[in-house]
């Protein structure tokens, strides 16, 4: 089987997406063959984006805050499988917190119930159905004391304007939860 997902099919009337799957014959001698009623082509799932908004974002400011400084980016959509988009959020090197959470994080647009999410298990096993969020999980993380914010952990992540938040569905090291456990919000520079 080959599967080719999300293909653009270009036309005089527009763009449109589709998923193609075709069926090959490989005889002794390594000849390959597409099979008779191959590909079979469907319209691709539409691609889920929750009205996050690419860009540069500020950390909150507390007095003597390790936050202070932050500077992150959020890029995105990307697409993947399944009708999910993905995101990312990475701290800036401009960034002049001395402890700045989260460094790097990836999430992904789309019903958590879904099977095809790519943490379903873990969403599952949480016990998290709520579709308020967006879900994915922290990358690099400094050392942190309240143990929120470390690698791997499971996170939410919510756009309302120009400002975004990422909420910690997990405590040091490994246990989830089905409600969140810490948050921090950013504004869109």
């Amino acid at each position: 089987m080959i599967n080719a997902t999300n293909v653009p099919i270009v036309t005089t009337t527009g763009t449109s997406y589709k998923n193609l799957t075709s069926t090959v014959n490989v005889v002794a001698n390594g000849t390959i063959s597409i099979a008779p009623g191959s590909p079979t082509v469907v319209a691709s799932p539409i691609t889920q984006s929750a009205s996050f908004k690419s860009g540069i974002y500020l950390g909150p400011h507390f007095n003597n805050s390790d936050y202070d400084g932050m500077v992150a980016t959020v890029s995105g959509p990307g697409v993947v499988p399944g009708g999910f988009s993905n995101w990312t959020f990475s701290s800036s090197a401009t960034s002049t917190a001395t402890t700045p959470y989260p460094i790097t994080a990836r999430w992904y647009v789309g019903s958590p119930t879904s099977t095809n999410h790519p943490f379903y298990a873990r969403l599952k096993k949480a016990g998290i159905t709520s579709t308020a969020y967006s879900y994915g999980t922290l990358g690099n993380q400094p050392s942190d004391p309240n143990g929120a914010w470390f690698n791997g952990g499971l996170i939410g992540v919510s756009q309302a304007g120009n400002a975004i938040t990422i909420v910690s569905f997990s405590l040091c090291c490994g246990t989830d939860y089905s409600t969140p456990q810490d948050q921090i919000t950013f504004t869109l520079k």
